[in-house]
């Protein structure tokens, strides 16, 4: 999953503030028709080709030469070449991180190829619904927001030969309107273009064709703009005689509390074999790192960082600043593949249902569709606007999100809010809908197997919790490790699990290693520690050092008492002052909890003392990028028996249970979780496919039966969906309350005997851990804390009354994927909703190191192949291709297919001849006009 980070109609995100173009011309004179078609912009643009090769002669290592042999082998499966998986065209493209500031124009054409321009030359003013997505807690969110367009064929002159011709103008006015306060703001922009971008075969642009365009913020909504922009956004396109593109691009405006200009501007000159350029950006780190030692305030004018690059037919060079270049390998071998996005087609016709063989299956399943609604301002209730919304679900999770994020009905109209659908075709009456908001969402925990090495060398958090009771045995601190106490015993004995005897002149207990108490100073665990004084009950607190407090005197390590001294700084406790250490006497008792977020590492180094894991030494989080930083000083971590570690890796969540003392891998058992939500179709007593496993009786906390629970199923109740405490013998729950959030929760009948999802009973021992290979089914309830919305679940209801049940994700089983170099890696279980689920998302790894593609994260990176066949949970056949792939080049150092490029080339860049703001006389918005068009579909 790529979160989407510049985004053309949010100006105050992305900061552009207008355009200008240049060069060329046009009259206001048209002879445009509506029979005419206008020229096309390209909606991919990247620094880097991702081949070397041109199409016309790719080599065998070019991407676009495998793709093209993957497609022919899906085809020769016997899918039609009118098929929706044959005409579909993955997009495959460099990814260099340094170049990045390139990606605003594509987002701009990516936006603006959504109107249908081309086809709507002549017709008159109209508008256009265009979508895109953006990262929100690592769910993508779609957003929407109307267009108005008028395109037409004028007549003007080519910008460079001066020959007269027809250019196509397309103009826009885009609305802003700040949801806080429901004031609007207008957006004017204007693209000239006079040659269209040539598209080769695989789908791939040789050119990007030639234009110019500008666009004007805060601009007049009744009228021609009097004055000229506090800052602009302009971008120009020319191809020279030998068919190589010049892209200029320049961003300058006015977007921090500092009132300073911010500048981004660059150069690219681009053919498929050779190429360079330069771009200027601000230096965000030096205002906003607070460690940076720069006090922007003082400055005339924004930080600025550059990158100049250049390439040849076989490398790539980039140089950042003044730091080293690095040189990267353009072919296909040694080169990183991450899909980030995926189509699903049906391998299969079935005229029954209407389906076709190669058809997309988003044709015939909805995950989703775009709604329109009147909302009102967060900040003013008294003023209301049109807003767009997105009705969709995320792994089943059913949620409608608008321009801040969730939709919530305020309340402020007299009946509920109306939401109409935006995306029903012409001669259809769009339909209406309101909504029902749920206080909480419960999933059912669909486990998959997985490996160690699914996570290895990749930092991951984990919750730890865990306790200990310490015994002071022959001059040591002891516990019970890997078996249990024996409190009948006299004296105390630890025995093995089966409840034979350790042995051993401690009874069986082992030693317990006190360095675990000591908190490191960004450490975020919480340690609690208290024991029994002569019938006087303490705290402590344990020392290995002196913590340097006024009053206290430090005599060594050991337990000192604590009491409600607390540090101010960091929340922690102090010891006690003037000091009281506890001196331990033969048989004392303590008992230490252990709680709180960590960072640990599977290494998979299990020689000697290791363990095969390490605590990371965690150092705060990055103040700009928001990720965790680590130190040099890993510490050994052991993970307890029958513990289980769950944790995010890799943007999935895995679950790590020990199962044997020895270190190994073999001693783990790991699996990968895939939820289901439960909704109005899956939550009926009486349903075929009900979320809880046949024959439940109740739901419960394996490690706490006291308390049980149930889902309300009865849609008349005021609870339904939510969980419900059902009874609770130790009476600190109230019955008919709805249940905080619960992780974990196994499903039992009638006789207390926790069920497997297929609804048959798990053996489980003492401790409700299961005996044998099955598990019981595991179900996690989320309740929302007050005020916040995460965890909530909004439905939509049609006019009849009845749930707007969207498809559920398709389960896809055993999944081939491969790595970069097309070496087979295993199966995947994984589920699509639009978006694959269950994928290792190492893009999201890659982001938080920085950028650093290293050996452990490129293992990891693996993806499915185009014309990969996948059987979902009723049978059905499908077809999965890659959409929109990004190519991570391999650091070479040195040059045995050709030479190194020249980076120098780009000092031929002169940033300072490039495109200003130009009046595009643009005037007030046309009125009158309908939506024809929805995320570039034709609509009502």
């Amino acid at each position: 999953m790529t979160p989407l980070t510049c985004v053309v109609p949010l100006a105050i995100t992305i900061g552009l503030t207008a355009c200008g173009g240049g060069g060329g011309g046009s009259s206001s004179s048209s002879s445009s028709s509506a029979t005419s078609r206008g020229y096309t912009l390209p909606s991919e643009i990247s620094a880097v080709p991702a081949s070397g090769s041109s199409s016309a002669a790719a080599s065998a290592g070019s991407f676009s030469n495998a793709i093209h042999r993957l497609s022919r082998a899906a085809a020769a499966s016997g899918l039609p070449a009118d098929s929706d998986y044959v005409k579909t065209k993955g997009r495959t493209f460099v990814e260099e991180p340094a170049l990045e500031q390139f990606d605003i124009i594509e987002t701009i054409l990516t936006s603006l190829a959504q109107t249908n321009y081309a086809d709507e030359v002549g017709t008159g003013a109209y508008q256009a619904v265009v979508s895109w997505e953006e990262d929100s807690d690592g769910v993508d969110i779609k957003q929407l927001q109307t267009w108005t367009v008028k395109s037409e064929l004028v007549d003007g002159t080519h910008p460079t030969s001066g020959v007269s011709q027809k250019v196509n103008v397309i103009q826009l006015w885009i609305p802003e309107t700040d949801p806080h306060y429901g004031t609007e703001t207008l957006i004017k922009a204007q693209a000239e273009i006079y040659t269209s971008a040539s598209v080769a075969d695989d789908g791939s642009f040789e050119d990007y064709g030639e234009w110019d365009l500008n666009v004007y913020f805060d601009a007049d909504p009744t009228g021609v703009d009097a004055s000229a922009p506090q800052g602009y956004f302009a971008a120009s396109a020319r191809i020279d005689a030998n068919g190589n593109t010049t892209l200029k691009v320049v961003d300058r405006g006015m977007r921090n509390e500092w009132d300073l200009i911010e500048e981004m501007k660059g150069v690219l000159i681009r053919s498929a074999n050779e190429g360079y350029g330069v771009v200027q950006y601000p230096d965000w780190e030096t205002c906003y790192d607070p460690n940076s030692g720069t006090d922007c305030s003082l400055l005339s004018a924004f930080p600025s960082n550059s990158a100049k690059y250049s390439y040849n037919g076989n490398y790539l060079g980039v140089q950042e600043g003044s730091d080293p270049a690095v040189f990267k390998d353009r072919e296909l071998d040694g080169a990183i593949k991450m899909v980030h996005r995926y189509g699903l087609f049906y391998a299969e016709g079935d005229a029954n249902n209407n389906i076709a063989e190669g058809e997309n299956v988003e044709k015939k399943v909805s995950f989703g569709f775009p709604v329109r609604y009147e909302m009102t301002a967060l900040s003013d209730n008294t003023k209301q606007f049109e807003a767009w919304g997105y009705y969709g679900a995320w792994q089943g999770r059913h949620e409608l999100w608008g321009p801040e994020g969730f939709v919530v009905d305020d309340g402020v109209n007299a009946s509920p809010t109306t939401f109409t659908k935006a995306d029903v075709p012409p001669g259809q009456t769009a339909p209406t809908y309101t909504m029902a908001e749920f206080a909480g969402t419960f999933t059912k925990r669909n486990l998959v197997s997985a490996t160690l090495d699914d996570i290895k060398g990749v930092p991951v958090q984990t919750w730890l919790n865990k306790s200990y009771e310490l015994f002071y045995i022959n001059n040591a601190w002891r516990y019970c490790a890997d078996g249990w106490i024996d409190w009948g015993a006299n004296p105390l004995e630890c025995k093995n699990h089966d409840g034979s005897s350790k042995g051993g002149s401690e009874n069986g207990f082992s030693a317990f290693d006190l360095n675990q108490l000591v908190l490191a100073e960004n450490d975020q665990r919480w340690i609690y520690v208290g024991g029994d004084d002569n019938g006087s009950f303490k705290q402590y607190l344990y020392l290995d050092s002196d913590p340097a407090i006024s009053g206290f005197t430090y005599s060594g390590e050991g337990f000192y008492e604590t009491g409600d001294n607390i540090d101010n700084e960091t929340g922690r406790p102090l010891p006690n002052s003037p000091a009281a250490k506890l001196t331990p006497a033969s048989g004392d008792n303590l008992f230490t909890g252990i709680s709180g977020q960590l960072f640990i590492q599977y290494t998979g180094d299990f020689s000697g003392a290791n363990t095969g894991w390490v605590q990371k030494e965690y150092l705060g989080e990055d103040p700009v990028t928001n990720q965790p930083t680590f130190g040099n000083n890993d510490t050994a971590f052991n993970p307890g028996r029958d513990e289980e570690y769950y944790i995010n890796a890799a943007g999935s969540n895995y679950i790590v249970k020990r199962k044997d003392a020895a270190d190994a891998a073999n001693s783990y058992d790991v699996k990968r979780e895939l939820q289901n939500a439960a909704n109005p179709d899956n939550t009926d007593s009486s349903a075929t496919a009900s979320i809880l496993p046949a024959g439940t009786s109740y739901l419960a906390a394996p490690w706490n039966t006291d308390v049980k629970y149930s889902l309300i199923e009865d849609p008349a109740d005021a609870n339904y969906l939510l969980l419900e405490v059902l009874s609770d013998s130790s009476g600190n729950n109230t019955v008919g309350a709805v249940a905080d959030t619960k992780w974990g929760l196994f499903a039992y009948d009638v006789s207390g005997n926790p069920l497997a999802g297929d609804g048959t009973t798990v053996a489980v021992d003492d401790y409700g851990f299961p005996i044998g290979q099955t598990r019981p089914v595991e179900f996690n309830w989320e309740k929302p804390s007050d005020g916040q919305n995460w965890g909530k679940q909004r439905f939509l209801k049609d006019s009849n009354g009845d749930y707007v049940i969207l498809s559920n994700p398709i389960t896809l089983n055993n999944v081939a994927v491969q790595d970069s170099a097309g070496t087979a890696k295993g199966t995947l279980s994984l589920q699509f909703d639009g978006w694959m689920h269950g994928m290792p998302d190492m893009y999201h790894e890659l982001e938080k190191n920085g950028w650093t593609m290293t050996p452990d994260i490129a293992g990891k990176v693996v993806h499915i192949a185009a014309g990969t066949e996948a059987t979902g949970d009723d049978g059905t056949r499908y077809f999965v291709k890659p959409l929109d792939t990004s190519l991570f080049l391999g650091v070479v150092t040195n040059f045995p297919n050709g030479t190194q490029p020249d980076i120098s080339d780009a000092n031929a860049v002169d940033l300072t001849s490039l495109p200003s703001y130009t009046a595009h006389n643009m005037g007030a918005v046309p009125t009158g006009t309908s939506i024809k068009y929805t995320e570039g579909k034709a609509v009502e």
